[in-house]
């Protein structure tokens, strides 16, 4: 080779999540510079509803993030909020290069070591500077979400340990500190006060109380149903909020069959009532709305397959789930022929038994 010889140190990041995770009003902050667009993209990502059912009834949550992807605008409000990342001042050995959700810092250096110990260097003193503004902007619902999910997990846990309803419950201010460490309090308090708040407004399995300790006033929890009805051997898994307002919802559903993604992994395939986890959370969505005559479960591709008593049932099935996200994995479902599920497993039932009535 001719010319000086140099060395390059590349570090790639990637955001998790990244389109669902995109947070409003960052969105338009970061407009701000660009005031004749601030108005429409306002109004765009303005008074958008999220409508579910409940056994209470319908209810309605606002949605304050994500970009639908596939939508003429996915690009460009993703460069908008990511531009400030993008714009970091570096040192002209180091260059940033991104793409969609996915950036590349490349170091450039005569000295293999010197371009690898700046690199570390800069890591160390700054989390890399890119990497703290990313999670800034991106992490607020996901550190929500996160929060939501582990004092679920945490009150059916304590449940599980004793049927004494004192014994159950869970003083706040204690699950904080042990889920939240002392030097992270600080910037994590205001998502753990977002979280509780969306505990009490959506999940009416959780009771919220007070208790007096050495005549000090705690904030309480309590959770209401009984963790083993519907948790065999502790393992706990959650349905969890849709991707968008929307799930793709069909009104005439072409065959009785489908087939789920992405309700289990490889790494969960050797629980002996796996299959028993799964159609207990399959039930737990549809209820009795539907008629489903069998479950079944392949481990080597890590699918389930469902197949309903009708076409009708099977939309039943798709229109509730497909699009949810489950144990922290989102949800596809396709429909199946029925010869191609027989063809699947031939020693399928013949006569219909109800599992989900």
């Amino acid at each position: 080779m001719y010319g000086p010889k140099e060395y390059c140190a590349v570090v790639t990041l990637d955001v998790q999540n990244a389109f669902n995770s995109a947070y409003w009003p960052r969105i338009i902050s970061a407009l701000e510079r660009k005031a004749y667009l601030v108005k429409i993209v306002a109004s765009y990502l303005s008074d958008r509803k999220l409508l579910y059912d409940t056994d209470d009834g319908p209810k309605k949550y606002t949605v304050s993030g994500g970009i639908p992807q596939g939508s003429v605008l996915d690009s460009l409000l993703w460069n908008v909020l990511y531009d400030g990342g993008l714009c970091l001042p570096l040192p002209k050995e180091v260059q940033i290069i991104g793409y969609v959700d996915d950036i590349t810092v490349t170091v450039v250096a005569k000295d293999w070591i010197k371009s690898r110990a700046y690199v570390i260097r800069r890591h160390q003193k700054s989390k890399i500077g890119l990497l703290q503004q990313t999670s800034s902007l991106l992490n607020r619902s996901t550190v929500i979400e996160q929060f939501t999910t582990d004092i679920v997990n945490e009150l059916i846990y304590r449940a599980s340990l004793s049927e004494a309803p004192e014994e159950q419950e869970v003083i706040v201010n204690h699950l904080r500190d042990k889920l939240i460490p002392l030097n992270k309090r600080n910037g994590y308090l205001k998502y753990w006060k977002e979280a509780l708040k969306v505990l009490e407004i959506n999940d009416s399995r959780i009771q919220f109380g007070l208790k007096i300790c050495d005549g000090t006033v705690y904030r309480t929890m309590t959770w209401l149903i009984n963790a083993n009805s519907n948790t065999p051997n502790g393992l706990l898994k959650k349905w969890q909020s849709p991707t968008f307002s929307y799930t793709n919802k069909i009104s005439k559903p072409p065959t009785s069959c489908l087939k789920i993604r992405h309700m289990f992994d490889s790494t969960e395939s050797e629980i002996h009532n796996l299959k028993q986890i799964i159609e207990s959370a399959i039930i737990e969505k549809v209820g009795t709305r539907c008629c489903i005559q069998e479950i079944q479960i392949d481990k080597k591709s890590c699918c389930v397959y469902v197949r309903c008593c009708s076409e009708f049932d099977a939309g039943v099935v798709h229109n509730e789930i497909n699009g949810l996200w489950f144990d922290k994995r989102l949800i596809s479902i396709k429909f199946l022929r029925l010869q191609r599920y027989l063809t699947r497993f031939p020693d399928s039932k013949t006569s219909v038994f109800a599992l989900s009535q």
